[in-house]
C-alpha cells in the first residue's frame, strides 16, 4: 500500500571524462574526430521495504462477517495469539459493533487487534541498517454495550526480541486513543539502527472502552515502508581523445535519466547540476523530455545560471516547482558543454537530483546519493620534437595551411611577418596556462590579414 502524496530520494551520478592535453600529430588528431566514447554512471537503490497485506485485504472473508482466521492464513501477519488467530471484519458489521456500521479506511476489510485476548499483531520484515522508513496506521475504537470507546494502542518498532513503543509525529507519548465515530490516521518515522536487519512492526493493545482487552482497536491502511528511490543514469559522449580522452574544445554531451524505481510517487522532483571549472555550457542545449528550455529563469521547467544547472522534472513541473514522478516514470534531461581546459586529469561532473514524500501527512526531504564512474587515467604519449621552436625574436612567412608547434617554454610572444594573420587555437591557450606540462600548439597562417605582434 504507497504513501499518500509521497519521496527519495534522490541520487547523484557522477561522470569523470579523462581529459587529453595534447591533441598529437596532426593526422592523427584528424582521425581521432571520428571516434566518439560513451561513458556512462548510474545510481542503484535499495530494494523496497513495505508491508504485506497492509488492508487485510486477504484472506477475502465473507461480507457480514467478524471472524478469527487460523493460523498462517492471513498473509503477512502474525499473533502473540496462544491460539494464533486473527480477526478479520467484513462489512456489514453493525450487529457485531452495537449498532454502528463501519466503511473501512481502505478496501473492504479491517482487523482487531486481539481475537480472544489480549495480544499483540505484528510483521517481521527485512530492513537495511541507516534505512529511513516511515509507518502510518488508521485506527478506530470499537463501539460495544459497556461503553463506546475509546480504545488506546500503541505502535511498537525494533528488533524482534525487543521493539519498542514509537511516538507518533505531533504526540506527546506512543499512547494511540481514538473514539468510535471515524478513523483516525498516525503516523512517524523511524530509522533502522546498526545491525538491525529484521524489524518487527507491531500493533499492541493497551486499553478500550468496553474494558476487555480482547475486544476493541480496529486497524485498517497500515504502512511500513522506505522512502521512494529515485535511479539516475548518467551518459557522456562527445570525448574525442585517445582512449575516450576528452580534448580541449571538445563538445560533450550529457544525458540524465531519472527513473522512480520505488513504491512511491516523488513530489517536487528537481533536478541540480553544477558544471565542473573545466566545463562551460553551450547556450540553448538544454532540454527536458525533448522540450528546449530557453536558459532564462521563470520561462519554464529548465535554466542556466553560469556553470549551474537547473531543471524540475515530472507531471506539473512548472518555473518554479517540480513535478511529481509516478511509481516507474521517467524524466530525460539533456545539455552540451565544451571543455575549456585540462587542468586535471579527469573531468567529473555530479548532478543532483531530489524530491520529497510525505508520510501521514508529514512532509520529509529528499535524502542524496552519489555515485561514481571514472575513466582511468593513461600518460600522454611522448611528445615529438618541435617542427619549429620559436620565440619572440623569430619570424617567418606563412602560407595558407602552414602549421608551429611551440615547445613548453617558448615565450609565447610571436613576431610574423607583414601580410599574414596569425590565429591561436584553443589548444595553444591551453599550453598557455600551464607551461610546466607538456604541450604542442598547432598555428594556422591564412594570407591577405593584417600582421599579428603576439
Amino acid at each position: 500500500m504507497a504513501f499518500g502524496p509521497v519521496l527519495r530520494v534522490a541520487v547523484v551520478p557522477v561522470i569523470a571524462v579523462l581529459i587529453a592535453p595534447w591533441p598529437g600529430a596532426p593526422a592523427t588528431a584528424s582521425a581521432a574526430t571520428t571516434a566518439v566514447a560513451t561513458e556512462t554512471a548510474t545510481t542503484t537503490c535499495p530494494a523496497p521495504v513495505f508491508l504485506a497485506n497492509g488492508s487485510f485485504e486477504q484472506p477475502v472473508t465473507g461480507a457480514g462477517s467478524a471472524s478469527g482466521r487460523p493460523p498462517g492464513t492471513v498473509p503477512g501477519w502474525r499473533t502473540t495469539e496462544s491460539d494464533g488467530r486473527i480477526e478479520i471484519w467484513h462489512p456489514p458489521v453493525a450487529s457485531f459493533n452495537h449498532g454502528l456500521e463501519i466503511v473501512p479506511a481502505d478496501g473492504s476489510q479491517f482487523a482487531e487487534i486481539a481475537a480472544n485476548e489480549a495480544s499483540t499483531l505484528y510483521q517481521d520484515i527485512a530492513t537495511v541498517p541507516g534505512q529511513r522508513m516511515a509507518w502510518r496506521v488508521f485506527h478506530r475504537a470499537r463501539n460495544t454495550a459497556e461503553g463506546p470507546g475509546p480504545d488506546t494502542m500503541r505502535v511498537l518498532i525494533g528488533p524482534p526480541e525487543d521493539p519498542v513503543p514509537q511516538t507518533p509525529r505531533g504526540a506527546t507519548d506512543a499512547d494511540i486513543t481514538d473514539g468510535v465515530d471515524s478513523w483516525a490516521p498516525h503516523g512517524g518515522v523511524y530509522v533502522v539502527p546498526p545491525g538491525q536487519t529484521v524489524t518487527r512492526f507491531a500493533f499492541e493493545s493497551v486499553e478500550t472502552g468496553s474494558g476487555d482487552p480482547s475486544r476493541g482497536n480496529f486497524l485498517d491502511r497500515v504502512e511500513f515502508a522506505n522512502a521512494p528511490c529515485i535511479v539516475a543514469t548518467m551518459t557522456v559522449t562527445g570525448a574525442t581523445g585517445p582512449g575516450g580522452a576528452a580534448r580541449v574544445g571538445d563538445v560533450l554531451t550529457y544525458t540524465i535519466t531519472t527513473t522512480n524505481d520505488s513504491t512511491s510517487p516523488t513530489h517536487t522532483t528537481r533536478l541540480r547540476d553544477v558544471l565542473p571549472p573545466a566545463l562551460a555550457y553551450v547556450p540553448g542545449t538544454l532540454t527536458v523530455d525533448g522540450a528546449t528550455a530557453t536558459d532564462q529563469a521563470g520561462d519554464d521547467v529548465g535554466e542556466v545560471d553560469g556553470r549551474l544547472i537547473s531543471a524540475r522534472l515530472g507531471a506539473g513541473a512548472d518555473a518554479t516547482s517540480g513535478g511529481v514522478l509516478p511509481v516507474g516514470g521517467s524524466a530525460v534531461v539533456r545539455l552540451q558543454a565544451r571543455v575549456m581546459s585540462t587542468d586535471l586529469d579527469a573531468i567529473v561532473n555530479t548532478a543532483e537530483i531530489a524530491g520529497d514524500w510525505e508520510a501521514a501527512g508529514i512532509p520529509l526531504s529528499a535524502v542524496l546519493v552519489s555515485t561514481s564512474v571514472l575513466v582511468a587515467a593513461v600518460e600522454p604519449p611522448p611528445l615529438p620534437a618541435p617542427a619549429e621552436p620559436v620565440d619572440g625574436s623569430t619570424a617567418r612567412p606563412g602560407a595558407d595551411g602552414d602549421e608551429l608547434a611551440l615547445s613548453g617554454d617558448s615565450s609565447g610572444a610571436l613576431a610574423v611577418a607583414a601580410g599574414t594573420w596569425l590565429t591561436l587555437g584553443i589548444g595553444f591557450a591551453a599550453c598557455a596556462h600551464h607551461l610546466r606540462r607538456r604541450c604542442r600548439a598547432s598555428l594556422r597562417f591564412a594570407p591577405n590579414r593584417a600582421s599579428v605582434g603576439e
